[in-house]
């Protein structure tokens, strides 16, 4: 149940980035996501040293994958692919829309391909349901920013995400979703 939890949360802070976009505009956005990722960087930094963080030690334990290289690590290359795509998205909309992409689709990819059993053919940790679930989800959550060609973008990127290249999928997402619209 513990992954799950992370995809909600996950979720919460892409949408979370989507209304401060919608509420306080794109600068305030920027100037708010490179605070957090400062902010999470010097968290890590200090748990990484051995001290206490006190009641987000909770927060750690309760969100944090075992595996990571950072405390915080999540969040901050969720803040920090949300920072990419809006920063270098060649319009707002489709800023935005990645946004919604890389919090939606990825994570109910993860929260649905749990559960799936046919794994895809390239990647023996993903599952089509998984891939299905990126794809409907992401779709339906950026095409109030791009129109229905959100359904193509999030397609491919679910494609994407399937693939391991040993990168973070928060920043793997958003790279990917930028190249292939300037293409």
């Amino acid at each position: 149940m513990r992954e799950e939890h992370r995809q909600l949360v996950h979720v919460a802070a892409g949408v979370a980035v989507i209304l401060l976009v919608l509420a306080l505009g794109k600068q305030a956005a920027l100037i708010a996501l490179i605070a957090f990722i400062s902010a999470g960087t010097l968290l890590g930094t200090i748990k990484m040293l051995g001290f206490s963080l006190g009641p987000l030690e909770h927060l750690l334990k309760q969100f944090e994958r075992k595996k990571t290289i950072m405390p915080f690590q999540g969040a901050v290359m969720l803040a920090v692919g949300s920072l990419f795509a809006l920063t270098f998205a060649p319009t707002l909309s489709f800023g935005v829309a990645t946004v919604a992409i890389l919090a939606f689709g990825d994570g109910f990819a993860t929260y649905f391909g749990i559960k799936g059993k046919t794994k895809v053919h390239w990647n023996p940790r993903k599952t089509w349901r998984g891939l299905l679930a990126f794809a409907i989800a992401g779709g339906i959550a950026a095409a109030p920013f791009i129109g229905l060609a959100a359904f193509g973008y999030s397609t491919v990127l679910a494609f994407v995400e399937s693939v391991d290249i040993g990168v973070d999928d928060n920043l793997v997402i958003p790279i990917a979703a930028v190249v292939v619209k300037l293409i």
